[in-house]
């Protein structure tokens, strides 16, 4: 699913997101660069790039960030966290840019720092409006002259849940999760969300609903609500 921004953000640099995620099938996903994608940021070509996703290395228990405008483009190994999420069972994934800083966690622990040259310069999720933002998918190259995906595009292979984007504030996991009960678990986001922040909870009947406020709503590609799952979730 995707959605085109149309007005300005609250900040260009200062942004946070969180995100739950599941495989179908542990190992290598046998793709490039991009496939099995949890969320991306995307423009024309490969301008302000930026994606998070399960990349294709033999020991597919890492997961990757990439960033080609802002030189965070370590692409898999400069921000691997390996062994991780080599399995079936639901991982939490939150990070933020805090200008020239970036930090990742899974399940609630920081596994990566990642620090950038440039940076004043946006990317992804942290550029104005023209930048394609998708959930579970992502165009192989550029986007059509309408803004619109192509239907050459990586998706993720498994479920996702609890998508937010945070416009304007570097917050830690803390915000978006806890440890109840011996497991890391979503909590419920109360703070404010910017002007591009978004909640999706993935509803049935409501997939791509934004329930920030902020009215946010994504489309959906290749995707229905008879493929909501209530009984597989990061609470149950």
């Amino acid at each position: 699913m995707y959605r085109l921004p149309t007005n300005s953000r609250t900040s260009t640099t200062v942004w946070s997101c969180s995100i739950w995620m599941k495989r179908d099938t542990a190992g290598s996903t046998g793709y490039q660069y991009g496939a099995s994608p949890i969320w991306a940021g995307r423009k024309t070509g490969f301008n302000t790039d930026e994606s998070l996703f399960i990349p294709y290395q033999t020991d597919a228990g890492a997961f990757a960030h990439w960033g080609s405008n802002a030189n965070w483009s370590e692409g898999e190994s400069g921000t691997s966290s390996n062994g991780l999420v080599n399995d079936t069972d639901w991982h939490h994934f939150s990070y933020y840019r805090s200008g020239a800083t970036m930090k990742f966690y899974v399940d609630g622990t920081l596994v990566l720092t990642s620090t950038s040259s440039r940076p004043s310069e946006a990317l992804g999720f942290n550029a104005n409006n023209g930048i394609a933002i998708t959930a579970g998918m992502r165009d192989t190259g550029a986007w059509n002259l309408n803004n619109t995906p192509t239907y050459d595009y990586y998706g993720f292979n498994g479920k996702i849940a609890e998508a937010i984007h945070v416009d304007g504030q570097a917050l830690d996991a803390s915000n978006f999760g806890a440890t109840i009960g011996g497991s890391w678990k979503p909590i419920e986001y109360t703070g404010s969300f910017g002007n591009h922040g978004f909640h999706c909870k993935f509803a049935s009947g409501a997939i791509g609903t934004d329930s920030s406020g902020n009215g946010n709503n994504f489309s959906l590609q290749n995707l229905t609500n008879s493929q909501v799952v209530t009984n597989d979730t990061p609470t149950t």
